[in-house]
C-alpha cells in the first residue's frame, strides 16, 4: 500500500471539522498529520484534505482556508519529528500510532523554493508598469466583452468539454462543449443524472466561479475510496478524466500584485490568458499541450524552482487545478468557515487573451488597439 492510500485511511479515522465544535483545531490536526506525520508537500496535503477530509466537514472549507491551515500546521508542528507516521503500520495497513523512528522509505525532495520578495523585486524592470489597459491594448482578442462561454471557446479546441464550478469542492455544476453554439448544460451531481441545456452561465455567484483548464472526457471514475455507506466514491474531475494536459496555472497570493504582473509580462512563456481572481490575485494560463501527466510534471519541474522563489504558488502547478473563470462577478468569499459578502461584487476580469500564444514575453507584444477607458 502506497503512502497516499495510508494517509487517506488515517484521515478517514479522524474527527471532521464541525462549526461550533472546535472545527479549526480539527482541520489543523488533519493538516498536521499530512505535512508533519506523512511528510507530504503542501500541494499533496491540500489535495488530500480537499478529497478525503473536507467533504465530511460542516461546512466545508474553501481552498484558501485549506492552504492557510497547511501552512500553519507546517509552522507549528515542532513536537514530533517530520515523517513520524511513515514508519509503522497497523493490521489494516494504515498507520495507527506514531512510529519510534522513520524507516528507510525515501524522503521526497522538495522541488520548489520558498517565496523571496527581494528576489522578485530584483527582477522588476524599471519604469515598466503593465496596467489592465496596457494588456487589453496588446491582447490579440479584445478582452473587454468576452463572455465566459466565449473565453472557454477560445482556450479549448472545438468539440472539447470544459467543466465549470460554482462550488470549489463540487464535481462541477456546468458543462460546456467548446465551439458548439447552445452546448452549455447544467449538470447533475451524480452519474446518469439528467442534464439541462442553458443559454448562458450565471454571471454572478456567491463565491464566484472556477473552471478546470484541461479538456475532459466527461466520465465518472472511482477514486479508490468509499463513502460512509461503503459505496465507491466517483469523480469526474480527477486526473483520469483529463484528455490532454494543455495548460499550466501560475498564480500568487504572496507577491505584490503589480510586481507579480510585471514578472508575468517578462516571462518567455506561451501565456494564453491573464485574469483576476476577483480579489488581489492575477492568474496566468500557460499553454504547454502535454499529452500525459508525466510530461506535464517534467515541464513543471524545470520551472518551479525559479518561479516559486519569485512568488508562484507551487500548489497551483499540480496539474488538475481549478482556476477562476473570467467574466463572472464574485459576490463574496469564505474565510475561516464563514461567508463574507463584499460591499460590491468583484469582477473576475479578463485582462489578456491569446488562442495561439508564442514562447515570448508579453512585454514585447505590439499595441493592437487604443483604449480610452476600461
Amino acid at each position: 500500500m502506497d503512502l497516499v492510500e495510508r494517509a487517506r485511511r488515517f484521515l478517514a479515522k479522524m474527527e471532521p471539522s464541525i462549526s461550533g465544535s472546535n472545527g479549526h483545531n480539527a482541520l489543523l490536526k488533519a493538516a498536521g498529520v499530512l505535512v508533519q506525520g506523512f511528510d507530504f508537500d503542501d500541494s499533496t496535503a491540500i489535495s488530500l484534505l480537499t478529497s478525503d477530509f473536507n467533504p465530511r466537514c460542516d461546512p466545508p472549507w474553501n481552498h484558501r482556508d485549506l492552504e492557510r491551515k497547511v501552512s500553519e500546521a507546517r509552522r507549528l508542528g515542532k513536537n514530533q519529528p517530520v515523517g513520524y507516521l511513515i514508519g509503522r503500520q497497523g493490521k489494516s495497513g494504515s498507520t495507527d500510532r506514531p512510529a519510534a523512528s522513520v524507516t528507510s522509505e525515501p524522503k521526497r525532495e522538495k522541488k520548489y523554493q520558498d517565496f523571496d520578495a527581494n528576489a522578485l523585486r530584483a527582477m522588476m524592470v524599471t519604469g515598466f508598469k503593465p496596467s489592465w489597459k496596457w494588456l487589453a491594448e496588446r491582447s490579440p482578442i479584445d478582452p473587454r466583452d468576452v463572455t465566459p462561454q466565449a473565453f472557454l471557446d477560445t482556450i479549448f479546441e472545438p468539440g472539447e468539454a470544459a467543466l465549470v464550478f460554482l462550488n470549489f469542492t463540487s464535481q462541477g455544476e456546468i458543462g460546456h462543449i467548446a465551439g458548439a453554439p447552445g452546448q452549455s448544460f447544467q449538470l447533475g451531481m451524480r452519474p446518469n443524472a439528467a442534464r439541462k441545456k442553458i443559454e448562458q452561465f450565471p454571471l454572478s455567484s456567491r463565491v464566484g466561479a472556477w473552471f478546470l483548464p484541461l479538456p475532459l472526457d466527461g466520465k465518472w471514475y472511482p477514486t479508490g475510496r468509499a463513502d460512509r455507506n461503503g459505496d465507491p466514491v466517483l469523480s469526474r474531475r480527477s486526473g483520469r478524466s483529463v484528455k490532454t494536459y494543455r495548460h499550466l496555472l501560475l498564480e500568487s497570493d504572496d507577491a505584490d500584485e503589480s510586481e507579480w504582473l510585471n514578472l508575468l509580462c517578462q516571462l518567455p512563456l506561451p501565456i494564453s490568458a491573464l485574469y483576476t481572481s476577483g480579489g488581489r490575485s492575477v492568474h496566468a494560463l500557460v499553454r504547454i499541450d502535454t499529452d500525459s501527466k508525466s510530461q506535464f510534471d517534467a515541464f513543471r519541474d524545470r520551472i518551479i524552482p525559479l518561479l516559486s522563489r519569485l512568488g508562484a504558488d507551487p500548489a497551483a502547478m499540480s496539474g488538475v487545478r481549478l482556476t477562476r473563470l473570467p467574466g463572472v462577478l464574485r459576490e463574496g468569499t469564505e474565510h475561516d468557515g464563514r461567508y463574507v459578502r463584499y460591499d460590491k461584487p468583484r469582477l473576475q476580469r479578463l485582462l489578456y487573451l491569446n488562442p495561439r500564444p508564442e514562447v515570448a514575453p508579453l512585454k514585447l507584444m505590439q499595441r493592437l488597439r487604443e483604449i480610452d477607458t476600461l
